[in-house]
């Protein structure tokens, strides 16, 4: 059937506050992910008290702020406060907290693992192996006002590896 010219416009401006109305909703279900690349290395110290004290020291070499509940020696586990970097440009600021863990790792098994998690020099008989993973959170500043803390409003990003990579290069 033929329709008349007055309801085409209303059918049109329905389906235009139909799609007005449900954008919200299809916008915030499309929620951005962010990628974790966490990083690990087999790390040889004398004993466990030793790789504690050196991990703690190469962290605050990047700058991360150590808190008392942060770090876990028990569980071994580290959580850094944010080391920010505030801008003056929108999404130019951002802010990193590392995130640190290790295990022991039996003689027999460190020769299974990958190449480029094993040390840049020789294993030796007579130290402890570690499997130590490091993982930098990474978060911008979306405000307008990035050089004032305040106002931030920040935002997930993807990890930082780098800075990761860094942390394991201290040890």
């Amino acid at each position: 059937p033929m329709t008349s010219r007055s309801t085409l416009p209303r059918r049109a401006l329905s389906v235009a506050l139909l799609a007005l109305a449900l954008a919200p909703a299809l916008l915030t279900s499309c929620k951005a992910t962010t990628r974790k690349y966490p990083q690990t290395r087999l790390v040889q110290a004398n004993n466990e008290s030793d790789l504690w004290s050196s991990l703690i020291s190469a962290l605050r070499k990047e700058r991360f702020k150590m808190s008392p509940s942060g770090a876990n020696e028990t569980e071994r586990t580290i959580e850094t406060g944010w080391f920010t970097s505030l801008a003056p440009y929108k999404g130019a600021g951002y802010r990193l907290r590392a995130h640190a863990s290790y295990r022991k790792m039996p003689a027999d098994q460190v020769g299974g693992l990958p190449e480029e998690q094993l040390p840049l020099g020789e294993l030796r008989d007579d130290l402890e192996s570690f499997l130590v993973t490091v993982r930098v959170e990474k978060e911008r500043n979306d405000s307008m006002r990035g050089l004032q803390p305040e106002y931030a409003k920040w935002a997930p990003e993807d990890d930082d590896p780098n800075s990761a990579k860094r942390v394991l290069l201290h040890l």
